[in-house]
C-alpha cells in the first residue's frame, strides 16, 4: 500500500506470531488459518498473513501478542519457546537416566529363562519395554527435523503407545491383589497371562492410533494439547478428553481401588492377628509365648513392594492427566502454577523407567547390603577374638 518497511529494530520490537522471532516456517506459510477470520473482517489469512498481521497491529511482551501467540502451534510455531531449552533439557536428563535403568532392568529378566517365566516378571517387562520406548522420544525431543508434521505424528504416536505402561501398572497392582487377599497361585494367575499382559497394549495401540490426528507441537515434544487449545485447531476437546483424559482417570481409580482393597485386607489380617495373639497368651500357662502369630515377612514385604510401584505411578500419572486439563496461561511466569506443573511433567514423566527400576531392584539392595554388614560385623568379630595377648597377661 505504499508503506515504507519496517526496520530491523523496529521489527524486532513488533509481535511476532512465533515467540522465537523466527519467520514461519516456509512449509506452512500458504496453510490457511480459518479459525481466526472472525478478527479480520472475515479474511482467512495464511499463517505468513497472520505473522505480518500481528507485527503491524502489537507490540512484543503486550497481553494481546501473548493471547495471539497461544494459538501458533497451528503454524508450527512453539508458544512454549521461552521454556524450551529448559523443558529439552530436563526431558533429555531424564530420559536418559530412565533409559538406562529400564535397560538394564529389560536384560536383568530377559537373561534368565526362570525369572522370564514368572507373570510378576512379565508384566515388569511390559512396563519397562514402553518406559524404554519413551525415553527414546524424550532424548530425541527438538531434534533437527523434528519439526517436520511426519515426525510430529510418530512422536506423539510412540509417547501415546506409552499409556500401555499405565495399563500395564493397573496389571500389576491386579496380580497383588490377587495374590495377597486372594491367596491365588502362580498357575491359577498364569491361565489369566492373556488378560495381564495382552489387554494393556492393545489398548495402548488403540489410543496412540486414534491420537494421530491430534498431535501437535508442544514445543519439545509432539502429543496431545490441553482441553482448552483444541478447537483452535478446528478439532473438538473430546480426542484430548477420550484419548488422554479418560484412560488416565479410570487407571488411577482403578489403581487407587484396588491397592485400598490391598490395604484394608492387610490391616484386617493384622488386627485378627494381634486378637488371635492376645487370646493364646492369656491360655498360655507357662508364659513362654511360643503360640503368638504374626504377619510374616514375606507378606510385609509383598505389601510393601506392591505399594510402592502404586507410589511411583502417582508420582507421574497425575501430572501427565493435569498437563491435558491445565489452562494455557501463565507459562511466562517462573512463579506460576502453569509453568511449575509443566516442567514438573517434562523431568518425571521421561523418568518413569528410573522408578520402575528403583522399586524393582529394592529387596535386592536391601539384601546386598544387609550381607554387606553381616560380613562387616562377622569380620570385626572375628577380629577381635583372635587379637594376640601380651605375655603379661594385659
Amino acid at each position: 500500500c505504499g508503506c515504507s518497511a519496517l526496520q530491523d529494530e523496529e521489527d524486532n520490537e513488533r509481535c511476532h506470531l512465533c515467540a522465537d522471532g523466527q519467520n514461519v516456517s516456509a512449509s506452512l506459510a500458504d496453510k490457511p488459518v480459518p479459525f481466526v477470520q472472525a478478527w479480520y473482517g472475515g479474511l482467512v489469512p495464511t499463517c505468513q498473513d497472520w505473522d505480518w498481521l500481528l507485527r503491524g497491529i502489537y507490540e512484543d511482551g503486550t497481553t494481546q501478542c501473548s493471547a495471539q501467540r497461544v494459538f501458533s502451534l497451528y503454524c508450527g510455531c512453539s508458544y512454549f519457546n521461552f521454556n524450551l531449552d529448559l523443558w529439552v533439557l530436563l526431558s533429555r536428563i531424564s530420559g536418559s537416566t530412565s533409559l538406562v535403568c529400564s535397560l538394564t532392568l529389560l536384560v536383568h529378566i530377559l537373561r534368565d529363562p526362570r525369572k522370564r517365566s514368572r507373570i510378576y516378571n512379565q508384566i515388569i517387562l511390559g512396563i519397562s519395554s514402553c518406559d524404554f520406548v519413551s525415553s527414546i522420544i524424550f532424548i530425541l525431543a527438538d531434534i533437527p527435523g523434528a519439526t517436520s508434521e511426519s515426525f510430529c505424528k510418530a512422536q506423539g504416536f510412540f509417547l501415546q503407545l506409552g499409556f500401555a505402561a499405565m495399563f500395564y501398572n493397573v496389571s500389576l497392582t491386579l496380580f497383588y491383589m490377587l495374590t495377597i487377599t486372594q491367596g491365588w497361585t502362580e498357575s491359577r494367575i498364569r491361565r489369566k497371562r492373556i488378560y495381564l499382559l495382552g489387554i494393556p497394549f492393545g489398548f495402548g495401540l488403540i489410543l496412540a492410533c486414534a491420537g494421530i490426528p491430534m498431535y501437535l507441537s508442544l514445543g519439545h515434544v509432539c502429543w496431545l494439547p490441553s482441553i482448552f487449545l483444541t478447537d483452535l485447531f478446528g478439532a473438538s476437546p473430546l480426542t484430548s478428553i477420550v484419548v488422554g483424559v479418560v484412560p488416565i482417570c479410570v487407571a488411577i481409580a482403578s489403581i487407587t481401588v484396588m491397592q485400598a482393597r490391598i490395604f484394608y485386607f492387610v490391616r484386617q489380617s493384622e488386627q485378627k492377628m494381634l486378637k488371635w495373639r492376645f487370646s493364646k497368651r492369656n491360655l498360655d500357662v507357662s508364659g513362654s509365648g511360643n503360640t503368638e502369630m504374626t504377619m510374616t515377612e514375606r507378606e510385609k514385604k509383598v505389601f510393601w513392594q506392591s505399594a510402592l510401584y502404586v507410589l511411583s505411578f502417582y508420582i507421574t500419572w497425575p501430572l501427565i492427566l493435569t498437563s491435558l486439563l491445565i489452562k494455557p496461561d501463565g507459562y511466562e511466569d517462573p512463579l506460576s502454577v502453569a509453568y511449575k506443573i509443566s516442567s514438573a511433567a517434562s523431568f518425571l514423566w521421561p523418568l518413569q523407567g528410573f522408578f520402575t527400576s528403583a522399586v524393582y531392584f529394592r529387596p535386592r539392595i536391601i539384601e546386598l547390603l544387609s550381607n554387606c554388614c553381616s560380613r562387616l560385623k562377622a569380620s570385626k568379630r572375628s577380629a577381635e577374638t583372635e587379637r594376640p595377648v601380651s605375655s603379661t597377661g594385659d
